[in-house]
This record gives C-alpha cells, structure tokens and sequence, in this order.
C-alpha cells in the first residue's frame, strides 16, 4: 500500500506508510532467508523516505546476515547498500572499506551480478576527488559499453535470450524457450515475461 500510495498520490502521501513499515522491519525479528530475501527493498524504502537510522540498522543487519548464511552474492550487495548512509555521516573511511569488501568478493567470486562501481564513484565525489570520480565514470562507462555489445538478443521482440531467476537463494540462466514455465514455477514475478 505504501508504494501505491507514493506513486499515485506522491511523497507525502506514501512515506507514513514507508515508515510505519520501516519501524516493524526494524523492531522484529527476520530469519535469514526472509532478511536475505526482502531487506534489500525495504533498505530502498528506507531511502526514498530518508530515514538514515533505518537505514543503517536494516544495511547492517543484511551484512550479518549475508555474512552469517555465506550469501557471497548477496554479501556485496549489502555492504554497497550500507556505504552510502556512512558517508552521508561524514564516515568515509568505514564506506571505503565496505566498497573494497564488496569488490574483492565479486573479484574472487566472479559475481556476475556485480553493479558497476556506483558506490566508488559517490564515494569519490563526496570526498570531492575529482580525479578518481572521472576515472570511475570513464571506466563504468566503458564496462556500460562492453556489457551492452556481449547482451545477446533475440531476432523476435527484441528480448534477451537468456532470463536471469532467483529460485532458493541461487541465480541462474535460463534459454529464452523455458521462460514460461521457470516464470510459474520459480523465479519472482518480475523476473521474465510470460
């Protein structure tokens, strides 16, 4: 209801209801694989409404528990989320450690889900290093460009021939001819066209 509100009826509208659902995110408990399954979009909701202290706690929270399960793909993922509320706080020092974390894991892992380096480049321009946030930028957009000519897509629709789904904590890809049934039988909704 909180996100229909702010889409339909705007940000004054929809961020009570963001933070009355942050709050019970916050106070409760969560197992591991409901925090690892739904922590990131309730970080985001902390976000949009600008509720740092939840935030903090709910990033926080998904390291420990992606650090406690072994979550390698989700580890990097948490600690990016959690780098930019410490240099929001002036703590630029904790924030480069998370993004070096987060970016060894992906190296020795070959994380394939990894986000360009986002959380580098905000990170350099608070810091105000305009030599490192331009050779982030030259760089991301270079990988943006490689990645962009290696997608592969399909001659009908212009679709991509390969789906990406999330089923028991483990990402896989799947040829476009399986679509339909991995879309009922496993992955999140959003994840292929049926």
């Amino acid at each position: 209801m909180a996100w229909r509100l702010l889409l339909t009826e705007g940000y004054a509208a929809g961020v009570p209801f963001l933070k009355r659902a942050l709050q019970v995110f916050c106070s409760g408990y969560i197992s591991t694989a409901e925090g690892l399954r739904w922590l990131w979009p309730v970080i985001n909701a902390s976000v949009i409404a600008w509720d740092c202290e939840s935030w903090h706690l709910l990033a926080a929270r998904q390291i420990g528990l992606a650090r406690d399960a072994g979550a390698l793909v989700v580890l990097p993922v948490a600690l990016i989320s959690l780098s930019p509320v410490l240099f929001l706080m002036g703590d630029f020092a904790a924030a480069a450690a998370l993004i070096a974390e987060a970016e060894e894991i992906n190296e020795a892992t070959g994380n394939p889900f990894y986000l360009d380096p986002y959380a580098a480049l905000h990170l350099a321009a608070w810091q105000g290093d305009e030599v490192r946030a331009a050779a982030l930028i030259e760089g991301g957009s270079a990988m943006a460009r490689r990645r962009a000519r290696e997608m592969r897509w399909s001659r009908s629709g212009g679709r991509p021939r390969f789906c990406t789904t999330d089923s028991g904590g483990m990402r896989r890809r799947w040829p476009r001819r399986n679509w339909p049934t991995i879309h009922r039988s496993s992955g999140p909704p959003w994840c292929c066209p049926s």
